[in-house]
């Protein structure tokens, strides 16, 4: 692996970036900084200061492929949107140095932000006022980019300028840079940006995120753990795709305590009522076979040659045969769902009355199988992990047994369910996991996805108002 690197000498800093071969050569690009203005800067000039840097080392190149004096400026739009029509994302909304490499990274933040949930209002999901929080989550979280980055470029011109006066004083700057760095470790990681209360983040107030300490709040990324699958007994991440589909996780703690398993029976038969979110929004992927499901790889389509009486599958888990998958309810088109106890996988509960709720043989199949009891989606919690706050938050303790339940801050004797969007940002978080925790799920869905039209005209004729659904007519994006 090539990476970068910077050589400072008296004569200033030049950072040496490796890049892809340019006509079958060997490239590289060579960064420094100018005393000249931006017009007055000429190739002759950046070749002498490369150069000098270098000595008493020689370096010389074949020819200049590219070159160009860049001028520093922060500028940032000041909406995010026009007339909910038109969308800018990326360089249209942001400009700043490259030197905290975070130009791409919140454009592809941007857009995905953007793109999920233009997906589900043009597909008559979601209603078209969701389109409006995309500015009002976006717009914070390149502010403090643009301010970061004039305070970080502030603190590389001085380090500069005592490379080339006073070399012995460079030592200063770089501690004033780490220094710096560390400090925004966790916005340049995107662990810090907390989205404010909108009809997609349910949160009471707009709490700060505490860095260094367990907890997920509403509005900030989901924390990743490892937990166990029951279907097969291998350690997974519980995070799931980036599919434009809201995840809905249910901590349910240790069901063998404090009735927590006849909880979640009965919250799986409200589930299964007519009028659920899982009926009234969206609809179930087709229950096509295991076998149809999985895609073969061949030699036409790949760069491989596949050996002869062998196949490349590419899949997701949910394709692969289950011994009873007649009997569980299909994927569905808007939500994810995962159960994570803290009972071990082996435990003898486990075996002796979660396995017949996920495996249930005795039944005959049913149209109203269960959405959350699938042998696939049903984790436990049980791989022991030291702290990562052992320093930060040792009264956390220096060891994890329960690592999700304790990394989102959820106490295992009362459980929560946790809805994370489609980003991977915590939409809603309960406090306990039954019947009456999930009304607040019901309730957080209803303000903004749009029902089945058999469902709209049967609120009408109850007599009770439904939000009229515009036409978006256009959208479009720089």
């Amino acid at each position: 692996m090539v990476l970068d690197s910077v050589l400072r000498s008296n004569k200033g800093i030049v950072l040496v970036i490796p890049r892809e071969p340019i006509d079958g050569k060997p490239s590289a690009r060579f960064d420094i900084q100018l005393a000249n203005s931006k017009q007055d800067a000429t190739l002759e000039e950046a070749t002498r200061m490369v150069k000098d840097i270098f000595h008493p080392f020689e370096v010389d190149w074949d020819e200049v492929n590219w070159w160009s004096a860049y001028e520093v400026g922060q500028r940032i739009i000041n909406r995010y949107s026009l007339e909910d029509s038109l969308y800018f994302v990326g360089d249209a909304c942001h400009t700043h140095s490259p030197r905290a490499g975070l130009g791409l990274n919140t454009a592809f933040l941007e857009s995905h932000n953007l793109a999920w949930k233009m997906a589900l209002v043009l597909k008559g999901v979601a209603l078209p006022q969701i389109m409006s929080t995309y500015g009002l989550e976006r717009h914070s979280v390149a502010r403090e980019l643009v301010q970061m980055d004039r305070r970080l470029v502030e603190i590389y011109a001085g380090l500069e300028q005592q490379s080339i006066d006073n070399f012995s004083g460079a030592s200063e700057w770089l501690s004033t840079l780490h220094t710096f760095q560390a400090s925004h470790y966790a916005y340049q990681a995107g662990a810090s940006i907390v989205y404010p209360r909108t009809l997609l983040t349910a949160s009471r107030k707009r709490p700060a995120v505490k860095i260094g300490k367990p907890d997920v709040i509403p509005g900030a990324r989901t924390r990743p753990a490892i937990v166990t699958r029951l279907s097969d007994f291998v350690p997974v991440p519980i995070g799931s795709r980036f599919d434009g589909r809201f995840t809905l996780y249910f901590l349910v703690g240790d069901l063998s305590k404090n009735n927590a398993l006849e909880r979640l029976v009965d919250l799986d038969s409200c589930l299964r009522r007519p009028r659920s979110i899982f009926s009234r929004f969206g609809s179930s992927l087709a229950n096509i076979p295991s076998a149809q499901r999985l895609n073969p790889i061949t030699s036409s389509t790949c760069q491989r040659n596949i050996p002869r009486g062998r196949a490349l599958y590419t899949y997701e888990y949910d394709d692969i045969p289950q011994a009873t998958e007649q009997y569980h309810g299909p994927s569905h088109t808007i939500f994810h769902t995962s159960i994570i106890t803290t009972l071990g996988s082996t435990s003898s509960f486990v075996d002796d009355h979660v396995t017949k709720l996920i495996y249930p043989t005795n039944l005959a199949p049913t149209s109203q199988a269960s959405p959350i009891f699938r042998p696939h989606h049903f984790f436990s919690d049980d791989i022991p992990i030291v702290s990562p706050y052992r320093q930060t938050a040792p009264e956390s303790g220096a060891i994890f047994e329960h690592p999700m339940h304790n990394k989102w801050g959820v106490d295992p004797e009362v459980g929560s369910i946790v809805v994370s969007r489609p980003d991977g940002h915590i939409a809603l978080k309960t406090v306990g996991f039954g019947v009456e925790a999930w009304q607040e799920v019901e309730a957080y869905f209803d303000g903004f996805l749009i029902p089945h039209k058999a469902e709209r005209l049967s609120t009408k004729r109850k007599g009770m108002s439904v939000t009229n659904v515009p036409n978006i007519s256009s959208i479009s994006a720089l």
